[in-house]
């Protein structure tokens, strides 16, 4: 029996990693705090890098702790620069107490390749801790919060179907546990149903948490629904003040399935009736050019007073314009018609006038047939410049 036990206590001596020595002293090692005076559960960051020409060798943590702090580990990486290999191990701490605290970091290992482990011996570092004020309960977060919407379901929802409302919570230098669980912040009311759900996931980027979160729900009445807002209020460290993260989703409609088809019945008669008045416009533009083209082409070939006259008839009437009427009349519609859409210049409007007189004298004269064809044509391309 004392033979086993002397052999046991001499096993576990050779097992035991060793002092930093001789060993330390061929290591280059650097230890920084974010920050040297925080709040009370305010984040600080760790950097522990430790260099050594020892390509294979590395660091151990795992037993690292800090009395009165919260310790959650970070990245944990090995680089090698300059033949050297660079072992980089960081925390994020919170401190749970306020004061002049000291940290004394123990328990972290350095693994050669060969040989034993050795504990590191590191600089202990002092952190300023200002209290919280008082007004600050104990399970409010500090650090910064966001509350994102991830809303899929469009603006109309059905009564007593179950739906899936998408929350994110970006919580940026909290400690994870301060966070509060939003199932104790979203309530079922007489309009909707939220049902029992948990955290969907949860994913760590350097010191920030995203926390994602699927809520089950139900709509039980018609009509307009205010979906329940999310508040979470924490403690900012940069300005010392209480903020609040607010998440307020804009109303939807809950309708009843009958209805939203007969919305769609309307929207789609509506749709159609509105294409159909469309085809009729351009339809009647469509039939109104072609007799304006047809009037314009009897007026270019016109060889008398009856046939000019015949021509700018059909064209009146193509344009909706007042019939029997007298050459000067004609000339006030084409006025009017023109300078209300094209804008012709005064100067064509007055040339029409003229040519328009020209051929009301003609009527009358003596050697009415001279120059009519003439006339006839200058008319036609005086029209063709206010369609132009």
């Amino acid at each position: 029996m004392v033979r086993l036990f002397l052999a046991s206590m001499l096993l576990s001596v050779v097992n035991m990693p060793l002092y930093a020595g001789g060993v330390q002293d061929e290591l280059k090692i650097n230890l920084s705090l974010s920050k040297n005076k925080v709040w009370q559960r305010e984040q600080v960051i760790i950097n522990l890098e430790v260099i050594s020409k020892d390509e294979l060798s590395r660091l151990d943590s795992s037993d690292f702790k800090l009395d009165g702090f919260t310790v959650i580990p970070l990245s944990q990486e090995s680089v090698e620069l300059n033949n050297a290999l660079h072992l980089h191990h960081s925390w994020q701490v919170f401190s749970q107490s306020a004061g002049e605290q000291a940290l004394v970091f123990s328990n972290i290992k350095y693994r050669p390749n060969s040989g034993k482990a050795i504990v590191l011996k590191l600089p202990q570092k002092t952190l300023s801790v200002n209290a919280l004020p008082i007004y600050i309960p104990p399970s409010m977060p500090v650090g910064k919060i966001e509350i994102n919407n991830d809303w899929k379901l469009g603006w109309n929802l059905f009564t007593n179907r179950l739906y899936q409302w998408d929350i994110k919570i970006i919580a940026k230098q909290v400690a994870p546990e301060t966070l509060p669980a939003i199932s104790r912040l979203l309530r079922s009311t007489e309009e909707i149903q939220i049902l029992p759900f948990k955290k969907n996931s949860i994913s760590q980027v350097d010191s920030a948490y995203e926390i994602s979160y699927q809520v089950p729900f139900k709509a039980l009445s018609l009509g307009r629904l205010h979906l329940p807002k999310v508040e979470i209020q924490f403690f900012d460290p940069d300005s010392g003040t209480i903020r609040k993260a607010l998440l307020e989703q804009p109303f939807v409609l809950v309708l009843n399935p009958f209805v939203l088809i007969l919305i769609s019945i309307l929207l789609t008669f509506f749709v159609v009736l509105m294409v159909w008045k469309t085809f009729l416009m351009f339809k009647r533009r469509l039939i109104r050019n072609r007799k304006i083209n047809d009037a314009l082409l009897l007026l270019k070939q016109a060889k008398n007073y009856q046939q000019i006259r015949a021509a700018l008839n059909d064209y009146a009437l193509a344009k909706d314009w007042k019939g029997n009427f007298t050459l000067e009349e004609f000339s006030q519609y084409l006025s009017q018609d023109y300078q209300q859409s094209s804008q012709q210049s005064n100067n064509d409007t007055r040339q029409i006038k003229q040519l328009l007189a020209q051929l009301q004298n003609k009527q009358f004269s003596t050697n009415r047939y001279d120059g009519i064809g003439e006339l006839s044509r200058d008319i036609y391309k005086m029209l063709l410049r206010f369609h132009a």
